[in-house]
């Protein structure tokens, strides 16, 4: 029951810090494309988006923690187990938020061959609502899709036993 409190308490932390590194890389990237200090809807649109899409992505790796657990708890038992579920938890979360990057600067190339000739980037910034959600749309499905495959991914990963093989 502790590591499971542990592990809860660990994703919340990780989800917020996850908002306030994308919340960061937002502003940063649409720095130079702001004309007004006022407060931009698509912008706005563009934030929650991807928040919903780190969600989805941090829900696909729930199942593969848990087998982790499962797995650990067999070998490892105290402060031994608490470190091992510790770094998984931050491998899973680092791969997470590079997979989510990655998806985002995917989406954004191909808003931009979608968009012939204009910037996604200066259209969000001067308030164009249609390309935000056009950006989001995109990015929820794609992570959607793929997070399947993701939580495959990550399953692959983890530290399961060898079986012997005879013959």
């Amino acid at each position: 029951m502790p590591l499971q409190l542990f592990t809860a308490g660990f994703y919340l932390i990780a989800f917020f810090a996850g908002i306030y590194l994308f919340n960061g890389l937002i502003h940063r990237f649409f720095k130079s494309s702001i004309i007004s200090d006022s407060p931009i809807l698509g912008m706005s649109i563009l934030k929650s988006g991807i928040f919903i899409s780190s969600g989805f992505l941090l829900y696909a790796t729930i199942a593969p923690i848990q087998q982790l657990s499962i797995l650990l708890k067999t070998t490892l038992s105290g402060n031994d187990l608490i470190l091992k579920q510790l770094s998984y938890c931050s491998l899973f979360w680092i791969i997470s938020f590079l997979v989510l990057i990655g998806l985002a600067t995917l989406t954004y190339l191909l808003l931009i061959l979608i968009m012939k000739g204009r910037k996604p980037e200066m259209e969000i910034a001067n308030g164009d609502i249609g390309t935000a959600l056009m950006f989001i749309a995109v990015l929820v499905s794609l992570v959607i899709g793929l997070s399947p495959l993701f939580s495959g991914v990550l399953d692959s990963l983890l530290p399961y036993p060898d079986v012997p093989l005879y013959r």
